[in-house]
């Protein structure tokens, strides 16, 4: 059974993510998992923190029933997980546990200084998990319209193959296409034919196809093509692999995720190979 982790802090924002959740569960057959983590010092304040999380994590879910018609809420599980302590640990240690195959978490849903400081909690969420994580702007989940098209963002490294079948998991139930965007800034030559082949023959594999194209950023500076790109093709979701801490801190800081980021408002998928 394919499992959903959705942190809340109960704002419209995290209701908005679990909106999109129960929809893509839906979609998916999923098992949704709501998490808030509640703090307090004295036993009065955690016993008080855990009632209050406790009434809003239950409205959620009433608002989530009236949302979702009656033939789809039979076919999503949802459970509540409250603990007591810090949000970051506790997503942590509950992924560990109940292993989910995505974690969709809103802009706001982790603390609202996320959108300024990037580097601070959903990349500490990012960086702490293997999970593929996937971040919503503000109120997406209540504008989401399936199938989406997606843009792939990856180096010219074998690895990238990893994260595709990752995204190929997902897409039968999210794209209806997929384009490729390989970064190759010192020439086409850099670019990997054989990846090409290889995800090629993936996408064909699968029971219902979707549609791949293929795009080549070979041209310097990378960020102001790719900005153009995504503005031409006007993509729903873009999705990037990292395949390992050097590539991830160089895409991160000051890199190409972080300029999409804070620039687009569109969501972004999150791969680890």
């Amino acid at each position: 059974m394919t499992r959903i982790l959705i942190p809340v802090d109960f704002t419209s924002c995290s209701l908005s993510a679990c909106n999109f959740g129960s929809t893509l569960a839906h979609q998916m057959k999923a098992e949704v998992y709501l998490f808030h983590a509640y703090e307090g010092i004295s036993d009065a304040e955690v016993e008080e923190s855990r009632n209050r999380a406790e009434k809003n994590i239950e409205d959620i879910l009433q608002k989530l029933s009236s949302n979702i018609s009656l033939e789809n809420s039979a076919e999503i599980r949802v459970h509540k997980i409250l603990r007591h302590g810090s949000a970051l640990e506790g997503i942590s240690d509950v992924a560990k546990e109940i292993e989910p195959d995505l974690i969709l978490i809103s802009t706001s849903s982790i603390g609202d200084k996320v959108k300024k400081v990037l580097g601070s909690r959903s990349y500490k969420i990012i960086r702490s998990v293997e999970i593929p994580v996937l971040s919503l702007p503000d109120e997406f989940g209540n504008e989401a319209v399936f199938p989406l098209k997606i843009g792939f963002i990856a180096g010219n490294d074998a690895l990238a193959l990893k994260s595709f079948k990752s995204l190929l998991t997902l897409s039968s139930f999210l794209a209806s296409e997929i384009h490729l965007i390989e970064l190759c800034p010192f020439g086409t030559p850099d670019c990997d034919s054989k990846l090409n082949i290889e995800i090629k023959q993936l996408v064909e594999s699968m029971e219902s196809p979707v549609k791949l194209i293929n795009h080549v950023i070979d041209s310097i500076p990378v960020i102001e093509s790719i900005d153009q790109l995504i503005e031409r093709e006007g993509f729903d979701m873009i999705s990037v692999a990292t395949q390992n801490k050097k590539f991830l801190s160089r895409l991160l800081f000051p890199g190409i995720m972080k300029h999409l980021y804070f620039n687009f408002e569109i969501p972004m998928l999150i791969l680890h190979s």
